[in-house]
């Protein structure tokens, strides 16, 4: 069944198939459950919930796509809002279901994840890019067979004297708190922005400038190398 999955996701993103246009699709990556409903895994899951409920997208239980999902008409576009229900290093086989079943363009699909090499509260559009270190963004490209698809990256900051697992997996601090709030907010802005104006525009608003830590930095080669469940059974990191 996998691998029929895998057929269809290579056929809808291949250049020379028609596929229905004006369709665009956002993913909040995250963990299922109540013991990571707050962590700081999970703002893409906040973020994709406060478009969802700007637009009064319901986002609905779908089994067969092991995902939440709503939709939408967004600035005279389709939105089809995404959270996977899967842990987040199996994520890239919800989104390949839920791009080959809407027929959505690598150019259409937008990925908001957590980043933990960026300072806390920073945004960080991309059009493309490397899965940085992350688990979800790691399924994701493993799933779909490209890196060609936008991002959005929300800055949790580091935390160099804690295993990377328990600080991504643990809830922000209250003082934290105030300023993700804030910054779910901003991200959905931004959300809107890249659907309204395009990822061009978006950027310009929403980037700031600033050195990022370089992909192989301590905290990048920790998250790839660090794995708490195997890839078989899936797991939150």
């Amino acid at each position: 069944r996998l691998k029929a999955l895998v057929r269809v996701v290579q056929v809808f993103f291949r250049e020379d198939v028609t596929v229905s246009e004006g369709t665009f699709m956002i993913v909040g990556l995250g963990n299922p459950g109540r013991r990571y409903m707050r962590s700081r895994h999970n703002v893409g899951y906040e973020v994709a919930r406060e478009f969802s409920q700007r637009h009064s997208i319901r986002l609905r239980t779908k089994k067969k796509f092991r995902s939440r999902i709503g939709v939408a008409v967004v600035a005279s576009k389709r939105v089809v809002a995404v959270e996977p229900t899967t842990f987040m290093n199996r994520s890239g086989e919800a989104v390949a279901f839920a791009v080959s079943f809407y027929g959505v363009r690598p150019r259409d699909l937008l990925v908001i994840v957590d980043d933990v090499n960026l300072p806390l509260g920073r945004l960080r559009i991309r059009t493309k890019g490397s899965d940085g270190g992350h688990n979800g963004l790691k399924s994701v490209i493993t799933w779909l067979r490209t890196t060609d698809f936008p991002r959005l990256r929300i800055g949790i900051g580091g935390n160099e004297s804690r295993s990377l697992t328990n600080f991504v997996l643990g809830d922000f601090a209250k003082e934290e708190r105030t300023v993700i709030g804030k910054v779910v907010e901003r991200a959905a802005d931004a959300v809107d922005a890249i659907i309204e104006e395009g990822i061009p525009a978006a950027m310009n608003s929403y980037n700031r400038s600033g050195e990022e830590p370089a992909e192989g930095s301590p905290l990048v080669r920790e998250n790839i190398e660090e794995t708490i469940v195997g890839k078989t059974n899936g797991g939150p990191c």
